[in-house]
């Protein structure tokens, strides 16, 4: 499974219940099957976004799992205290935080769906510009995976530091 595909599952699974708790604030829709339908994908998405972290880890993407962990860490201390799922009787009480911390998760998987794709163009691109004799790309698998020549690891970590350091802001002093 792709990070991609992993990403956009889980930005379905986010936008369908933000979709059921508008549905249910401008009341098309009862309490109860608004919390039913919300629960019924929010453990896919919590496995979804730890299938991803644990692929970025497997595949050796450090700065990628890193960003993963945070979200990740936050579902778990969800689920481990019970507070994962939608109570139907505090629905309404709680309508606007479960809105806006959907509406978070949601930006946060669309930042590391948006950096995937990113740093994966940027690698293409800086082997477009070589002569062919020099070109280290063996094979693109799909939109976010890359079967390179091992020996030019270091420089693409290198130019990807440096783009980091050209292209980072600085708050003056």
């Amino acid at each position: 499974m792709s990070c991609v595909m992993s990403s956009t599952i889980a930005q379905w699974s986010l936008s369908f219940s933000l979709v059921c708790l508008a549905d249910l604030e401008f009341d098309y829709i009862n309490p109860y099957d608004s919390a039913s339908r919300i629960n019924s994908v929010v453990l896919p998405e919590f496995i979804i976004q730890g299938v991803l972290c644990v692929f970025y880890l497997l595949t050796r993407h450090w700065f990628m799992s890193l960003l993963c962990l945070p979200y990740l860490f936050y579902n778990f201390q969800l689920y481990s205290k019970r507070q994962h799922l939608v109570d139907v009787t505090e629905i309404f009480n709680l309508l606007n935080w479960e809105k806006k911390k959907r509406l978070f998760k949601l930006a946060y998987i669309i930042l590391n769906l948006f950096l995937t794709i990113f740093w994966l163009k940027l690698i293409v691109n800086m082997n477009n510009s070589m002569p062919s004799s020099q070109r280290f790309i063996i094979h693109v698998l799909d939109s976010t995976h890359l079967f390179v020549q091992p020996h030019v690891e270091q420089m693409i970590r290198s130019a990807i530091a440096e783009f980091r350091n050209q292209n980072s802001y600085e708050k003056p002093t």
